[in-house]
């Protein structure tokens, strides 16, 4: 199977989706770094000088913090997907485009 030559739209395309992931892991890492400074500091804080003993609210306190870079997380987990692919889709599709070139060039011959 031929490849057809990557054009500099394309390729310019392809540079600003590769820019726009990496700006994306970058900015999770620095602030899921400062959430988590915040978070920490935060619960220090409430042990320290506040009467909230609550271990359950603590806790739902600590979760509600922390769901933001898991969430974040597998929003990125989406992004890296869509933007390098699985390569066994990659390859099936390569697959299946070869076979319907196949198919449509015995369509022709007969």
């Amino acid at each position: 199977m031929k490849k057809e030559p990557i054009t500099y739209e394309r390729a310019k395309k392809r540079v600003s989706q590769l820019k726009a992931f990496y700006s994306h892991i970058a900015l999770f890492v620095v602030l899921s770094t400062i959430i988590i400074i915040i978070k920490t500091r935060m619960l220090n804080f409430i042990v320290q000088h506040t009467q909230i003993a609550d271990d359950h609210f603590m806790e739902w306190l600590d979760w509600n913090i922390l769901s933001i870079p898991i969430i974040w997380g597998v929003v990125l987990l989406v992004h890296g997907i869509c933007v390098f692919g699985l390569p066994f889709l990659k390859k099936w599709e390569a697959r299946q485009v070869q076979k319907f070139l196949e198919n449509e060039e015995s369509t022709f011959r007969n």
